[in-house]
């Protein structure tokens, strides 16, 4: 019972109709555990500067984001926006270890999506479920300064 009043609780946090919400109860339904309050709700960014840069998402802002141990974090939305016409968001994705923005080399990267094309100062989003382990770091790397990244999704114990 207290699993199924989590999972409505989220499914009314996110809205009824929602993807994203319908994304979480299957997140549910391949086992694993809803949560008791919404600090389990995760939203991780990223803003790079330059061009070709690699750079972990921070949550809050100026922390590097790492999923907690013992959890895995499902993202359910990734909203981004390109910062030029044109050009594209190259990846998204998770490694071993955080990088500060530039191009520092990534430890056992695994991309999720890639890539993400946009148009300047638009805001373009998707949804799905992507399944992140514990203790990843999320990272973005873009071909064009001013490139933005914002993922939401929800940390579940394993």
């Amino acid at each position: 019972m207290k699993k199924i009043l989590s999972i409505l609780v989220l499914v009314l946090m996110f809205g009824l109709y929602s993807t994203s919400a319908f994304a979480l109860i299957q997140a549910f339904r391949l086992g694993a555990v809803g949560q008791d309050s919404v600090a389990g709700t995760k939203y991780a960014t990223s803003n790079i500067a330059g061009s070709s840069d690699w750079e972990t998402l921070e949550y809050p802002v100026g922390t590097d984001y790492q999923v907690t141990a013992g959890y895995t974090l499902y993202v359910t939305k990734i909203s981004w926006s390109a910062g030029s016409a044109g050009h594209q968001i190259a990846e998204i994705g998770y490694a071993d270890n955080a990088v500060a923005e530039g191009t520092e080399a990534l430890t056992n990267g695994k991309i999720i999506v890639a890539p993400l094309s946009g148009s300047a100062d638009n805001v373009a989003t998707i949804t799905g479920l992507w399944k992140i382990p514990a203790s990843k770091y999320l990272y973005m790397k873009t071909n064009v300064a001013n490139g933005m990244v914002m993922i939401f999704g929800v940390e579940i114990a394993d």
